[in-house]
């Protein structure tokens, strides 16, 4: 078209038009070598096959990166539309609709993609990170996710921290992403926001936990889960009570769920808020004693209080009920010996990397076989598979004492890759301490530029 080498493009689509074309490039390389690696094998294979077995794993380990740079450009450009308001003009109800019809994406994953592409928008070291490919989606939302907390604390309408507190902060967390499980980052953004729950206080910017604190929080005693649930519901009646003399407002919750189950779920809920309804009305004009409404649960008394009011009771008041209901069936506060290590290891398995909380096995790193004995620091909680195919089937193995001495490794031997309490172990070879201070200089570098800007 006339003219059309003078257009000015956005530079998001001008970077996204550069991954294409890296694409183009490799699909043309990958389908030679294929040709020649697609031969009938040979007990044997020799030299050659050898180098190019090895060629396949390296192209193998370049489209990875490649498609993480199409999922980067695939969300900036989603966040671009939005930006543009562009979802009347094409006839779509919004960047959901649009992934699901015309990139066979499900709504949430198009909308996750676009949001992280806005989020990490003030996040230069996070979104440096992850376009690199130094860090996954799942780093980079959850890194956002502990830095907005601090953010929303330290001024409530402000944007991001200050850009050398942030700077900071982000390149900390960054390398902990580097060298960590996502199970690990997971488990830090959970604790460092409970904690946040507790201590209303400003403050700065969270940093990354120690083994030891990481994995003392992760200790789920019999009846723990009992006094969580109690003490967010005791919150929450103090809100209602201290509240104006206006209706509760519902929250929103968003669940991604099947079909059917989430239709089931949705009758529960409203099944038991109308019961809720129905209980606090007759209860309402019925007086108490202080001892009795103390025995009352917190789901209980809140209904009550909005019946009282001559407000209908909100979901979220089924909501708790709910989750009081289960945690008084199943966290029984009779504790068994045989539970001393699920409890300890938070019943999820132990490891890296794997968040399986069903089935769960009792391993014994040094066999009882060869002299292993019951004691607690030779025992750690492990799912099924990484039990009876990762260690006895030679996928992983585990030594040393528990709980924050174990090593593992996890592939075959030539293949593997060995961790610690969730993180890599990097011991092994002298280079790779220096290719962690090399990676954050890199970050520093690629940034302190802009801050001094």
């Amino acid at each position: 078209m006339p003219g059309a080498s003078n257009t000015v493009r956005h530079p998001v689509v001008v970077e996204a038009l550069a991954v294409l074309e890296s694409h183009r490039r490799r699909s043309r390389f990958d389908a030679r070598l294929l040709a020649r690696s697609t031969a009938a094998p040979r007990a044997r294979p020799t030299r050659g096959e050898k180098a190019d077995l090895e060629r396949v794993l390296e192209s193998l380990q370049q489209w990875l990166a490649l498609e993480n740079q199409i999922e980067v450009q695939m969300g900036r450009l989603l966040a671009l539309l939005s930006e543009l308001r562009a979802w009347d003009t094409l006839g779509f109800a919004g960047v959901g609709h649009y992934g699901e019809e015309r990139l066979s994406l499900s709504r949430s994953s198009a909308r996750a993609r676009a949001q992280l592409a806005r989020r990490l928008h003030h996040r230069r070291a996070v979104a440096h990170a992850y376009s690199t490919g130094k860090i996954g989606s799942e780093a980079a939302s959850t890194i956002d996710r502990i830095l907005r907390t601090a953010d929303e604390r330290k001024n409530p309408r402000a944007g991001p921290m200050d850009r050398a507190g942030g700077l900071a902060a982000e390149l900390t967390w960054v390398e902990r992403a580097c060298e960590s499980t996502v199970k690990r980052i997971r488990d830090e953004c959970r604790i460092l926001r409970e904690r946040s729950l507790a201590d209303a206080s400003p403050h700065r910017a969270p940093m990354p936990l120690e083994d030891v604190h990481w994995h003392a929080a992760l200790l789920r005693r019999p009846g723990r889960s009992l006094e969580r649930v109690a003490a967010y519901g005791h919150r929450m009646l103090g809100d209602v009570l201290r509240g104006p003399e206006r209706p509760t407002p519902d929250v929103c919750i968003e669940l991604n769920l099947p079909v059917d189950e989430g239709r089931a779920f949705v009758e529960a809920l409203e099944s038991l808020r109308v019961h809720l309804c129905d209980e606090a009305a007759r209860e309402v004009q019925r007086s108490r004693s202080p001892a009795e409404e103390a025995r009352l649960r917190p789901s209980q008394r809140i209904a009550r209080e909005l019946r009282r009011r001559r407000w209908s009771v909100p979901a979220w008041v089924a909501m708790l009920a709910m989750l009081e209901d289960y945690v008084c069936t199943w966290d029984t506060k009779h504790a068994r010996r045989a539970d001393a290590e699920y409890s300890r290891d938070g019943w999820r398995c132990m490891a890296p990397g794997c968040t399986s909380r069903y089935p769960l096995e009792r391993h014994h790193v040094v066999y009882r076989s060869r002299g292993g004995s019951d004691e607690s620091d030779n025992l750690v909680v492990l799912c099924r598979f990484h039990h009876q195919m990762g260690e006895h089937g030679g996928l992983a193995q585990v030594r040393g004492r528990a709980p924050l001495d174990l090593v593992w490794r996890l592939g075959h031997v030539d293949l593997a890759r060995w961790y610690r309490n969730e993180r890599t172990v990097t011991g092994a070879t002298n280079g790779a301490a220096r290719r962690r201070t090399n990676r954050r200089d890199d970050l520093q570098g690629c940034f302190l530029d802009d801050h001094n800007e």
